[in-house]
C-alpha cells in the first residue's frame, strides 16, 4: 500500500516537473527560435530535465539516460546536486543587498576666529593637520608654540578662554607658553586651534604674527591628580566586594 502511494506521488511529481519543463521550453522557443519537440520523444525530455538539474526519469520511475550521461553527483532523493556547498548570504563577501558607498573623508574646513585683540586665520585645508604627541594620562595642560613676539599673557588668555576655564598660564620669554585648564576635555578644544595663524590687530609686522602649534604637555600636576583619582577608584572598587 505504501509503495503504491509513494509511486503515485512520484508520478505526480514527475508530471509537474515535465509540464514545468515544457512551459520553459515553450517560452524559450517563442523568444528565440521555433523548436519542435515530440512529447513522446524520451531523448528530448531527458535532455531538458538534465539541463534543469533533474535526473532524467520516466513517469514509471525508469532512467531515461545512463548514469554516465546524467549529471554527476545528483541525489534523486534530495532533488539537488551533491558536493556543492550552498551559498549563505551571510558569508563574508556575499550579500543580497549591495553595500552602501563608502563616503570619502573630506577635510575639516575651519573658519576665521575673531577675537577682541587679534584674529586667527585657519591653515590651508588641503595641508595635513598638525601632528601631536601621545596624550599623557590625565592631561589638562597644553604646549602652545609659534606665538607672535608681541603676544602678551592677556592676548593669550583672550584666545584660549574660548576653550574653557584656565587655571594657569606659564609664558616663556620665547614664543611659547604652557596653559593649564580645569578639565581634560578642554584640552581637545585647545588642540583644535593648532595650525591657525594668529595676527594681532591689523598689523603686518612679523612680530605681530605667528602660526600656532598646540600640543599635549606632560605636567607633574596633571599626572599627580590622575594617580590620586586612580587610587580613589581602586579603593572604591575594593569596597564593593566587602
Amino acid at each position: 500500500m505504501r509503495d503504491a502511494v509513494k509511486k503515485g506521488d512520484l508520478e505526480m511529481e514527475f508530471r509537474r516537473v515535465l509540464f514545468t519543463a515544457a512551459d520553459g521550453l515553450r517560452s524559450e522557443a517563442a523568444d528565440t527560435a521555433h523548436i519542435s519537440m515530440s512529447v513522446a520523444d524520451p531523448t528530448a525530455w531527458a535532455t531538458a530535465m538534465n539541463n534543469l538539474g533533474i535526473i532524467p526519469m520516466g513517469l514509471t520511475g525508469q532512467h531515461l539516460l545512463s548514469d554516465s550521461v546524467c549529471l554527476p553527483g545528483f541525489d534523486p532523493g534530495l532533488g539537488i546536486m551533491t558536493g556543492i556547498t550552498p551559498i549563505n548570504p551571510m558569508m563574508a563577501g556575499i550579500s543580497l543587498v549591495p553595500p552602501p558607498p563608502v563616503p570619502l573623508e573630506l577635510p575639516i574646513i575651519k573658519e576665521i576666529i575673531h577675537c577682541k585683540s587679534c584674529t586667527l586665520f585657519p591653515q590651508n585645508p588641503n595641508l595635513p593637520p598638525p601632528s601631536t604627541r601621545e596624550r599623557p594620562p590625565g592631561c589638562k595642560t597644553v604646549f602652545v608654540g609659534g606665538l607672535p613676539e608681541n603676544a602678551t599673557e592677556e592676548i593669550i588668555r583672550e584666545v584660549f578662554d574660548q576653550c574653557g576655564e584656565i587655571t594657569a598660564i606659564r609664558k616663556s620669554k620665547k614664543n611659547f607658553c604652557h596653559i593649564r585648564f580645569t578639565e581634560e576635555f578642554m584640552v581637545d578644544k585647545a588642540i583644535y586651534l593648532s595650525g591657525y595663524r594668529m595676527r594681532i590687530g591689523s598689523s603686518t609686522d612679523k612680530k605681530d604674527s605667528g602660526r600656532l602649534h598646540v600640543d599635549f604637555a606632560q605636567a607633574r600636576d596633571d599626572f599627580y591628580e590622575w594617580e590620586c583619582m586612580q587610587r580613589l577608584l581602586a579603593r572604591e572598587e575594593r569596597h564593593r566586594f566587602y
